[in-house]
C-alpha cells in the first residue's frame, strides 16, 4: 500500500488540519514504510531551516535560489538545541566532562553551552563518558523521547530502523533505484538551487519530501560537503558512534555510523 498524504499540522496531536497556516506551523508528510504501520510522517523541512521556506512544497524548496535557507542546522549526536547547532557557532576544543556537563540532562552547561565541541581523540564524542540514551530512553522499536531531543512537541528524532524503512526496508545500502518503498530521485541543484533527494510514492508522482544535501560539520568544527552529502541523524547508536541516514548522488545508506562529535542534519518524525 502506498501512502501519499501531505499534512498541515496545527496541533502536535494532529487532531486539527488547516489549509491556511503560518510559518510557525510544523508541517509533515506521510510516506510509505516497511514497518508494520506501513507509513511514517516526517517533518517537511530540516530543523533550523529559514521560516521563509518552511511552508514551501518539496519542489519549491529544491528550486529555492538561496539554498542555505533550506539546509538548516547541524547537531552533534545527543545534544539539544542550545545554539551549538548553528553552522557558524563558536567552538570549544576538547571533549567535555565533569563540571562542564549538567548532571540532570547530560548536556553541555555554562559558558560552553552554545559551542560546537571539537574532539580529536577517540571515540570522537563531545562528552565523556559516553551516554547512549540522550535522544532515546526507550528501545529501537519502541523509542521514548527525551528532554534533550531537539524536535518540537509532537515530534521526535527518528530511529535508524525508521530511516531504513522508507528507503529499502531493513538495514541496507544501495543505489537510489534499489528502493522498494518510495521513489528516491536526485536533484542536482543546477542554477544555484538546493541539491538533494526527492522522495515520492512512485515514479512520476509529486514528491512528498525533499532531503537537501546539507553537508555536515566535521570533528574539526568546519562545515563541509554541502551540496554533496546528506547526513541525517537518528536517535540510534552503533557502538561508540551514532547511526545516520547518509546519501550522495549515487548511493543511499541507512546504516552509516557517524562519530558523535560530527554535526548532522535533523529531520523530525511525528510521535505516534
Amino acid at each position: 500500500m502506498v501512502y501519499a498524504t501531505a499534512l498541515n499540522d496545527v496541533t502536535p496531536s494532529n487532531t486539527a488540519k488547516s489549509t491556511s497556516v503560518t510559518v510557525n506551523v510544523k508541517r509533515g508528510a506521510t510516506v510509505s514504510s516497511t514497518l508494520a504501520a506501513g507509513k511514517l510522517t516526517f517533518m517537511c523541512y530540516n530543523l533550523g531551516a529559514d521560516p521563509s521556506v518552511q511552508m514551501m512544497s518539496p519542489t519549491e524548496q529544491a528550486a529555492h535560489t538561496t539554498p542555505d535557507d533550506v539546509y538548516g542546522d547541524l547537531y552533534q549526536w545527543g545534544r539539544r538545541a542550545d545554539g551549538h547547532q548553528v553552522r557558524t557557532s563558536p567552538v570549544v576544543h576538547g571533549t567535555l566532562s565533569g563540571a562542564n556537563l549538567d548532571p540532570a540532562t547530560g548536556q553541555v552547561t555554562g559558558m560552553n553551552a552554545d559551542r560546537f565541541v571539537v574532539s580529536y581523540t577517540t571515540p570522537y564524542d563531545w562528552r565523556t563518558p559516553q551516554t547512549d540514551t540522550l535522544w532515546n530512553r526507550g528501545t529501537e522499536t519502541a523509542p521514548v523521547k527525551t528532554i534533550n531531543d531537539p524536535c518540537p512537541a509532537g515530534w521526535r528524532m527518528p530511529t535508524q530502523i525508521e530511516w531504513s524503512s522508507i528507503f529499502i526496508g531493513g538495514w541496507t545500502f544501495g543505489a537510489p533505484g534499489d528502493a522498494i518503498v518510495n521513489e528516491w530521485t536526485w536533484h542536482d541543484g543546477s542554477g544555484g538551487t538546493a541539491t538533494g533527494f526527492f522522495i515520492a510514492p512512485t515514479s512520476g508522482m509529486q514528491p512528498l519530501l525533499f532531503l537537501p544535501a546539507a553537508g555536515n560539520r566535521g570533528i574539526n568544527g568546519v562545515v563541509g560537503n554541502v551540496d554533496t552529502f546528506g547526513t541525517y541523524s537518528s536517535s540510534s547508536i552503533n557502538g561508540e558512534n551514532g547511526f545516520s541516514l547518509f546519501f550522495r548522488t549515487i548511493s543511499v545508506s541507512a546504516i552509516t555510523p557517524i562519530v558523535r562529535a560530527v554535526g548532522s542534519s535533523v529531520r523530525c518524525i511525528a510521535e505516534q
